[in-house]
């Protein structure tokens, strides 16, 4: 079964609710569909609900949704903030069609660094989001070899 419909459930320990929530979508939706749990908090007691009890919700795949964090853009105006996520996805959707003027492309990390490296991906608030992914540990991306330091650099770390 292909998900049409992706319901997004913001939670913060819904541990008591989240499990009955979860049942009432999987017998009264006709569409097929996954839920995407948001939250934001390690100690959250939602998660390890919906795990503990994954037969109350058979037949609904659920899915995580992990903040990144929230950064500011250098934009100079202070009450911009950019919120990041991690969404840990199924399996790709067969025949998928992007909304128009988008692009979507699959590509493995090795690949990803490569774009990032040559300047075909260069949106610095996207790279940002990548590294938050990573220092989280979502994501790993191959490291280039180390280059050596010059002559000027290393007398300057020697002072």
């Amino acid at each position: 079964m292909t998900p049409e419909l992706d319901i997004v459930i913001p939670v913060h320990n819904e541990g008591r609710n989240i499990v009955a929530t979860l049942a009432s979508l999987a017998s009264s939706l006709t569409t097929p569909a996954r839920v995407l749990i948001c939250y934001d908090h390690p100690d959250d007691d939602t998660l390890p609900a919906i795990r503990d009890n994954a037969a109350s919700h058979a037949g609904l795949p659920a899915r995580a949704i992990y903040p990144l964090g929230k950064t500011f853009p250098c934009t100079g105006r202070l009450s911009n903030r950019i919120h990041s996520f991690f969404v840990e996805s199924g399996e790709r959707v067969a025949r998928f069609k992007p909304e128009p003027g988008l692009e979507v492309k699959l590509v493995s990390p090795t690949e990803l660094a490569r774009l990032i490296r040559s300047g075909t991906f260069r949106s610095q608030l996207h790279i940002g989001a990548l590294l938050l992914a990573e220092l989280a540990g979502f994501l790993t991306l191959p490291r280039s070899p180390k280059r050596r330091r010059s002559r000027v650099a290393r007398k300057t770390e020697a002072r």
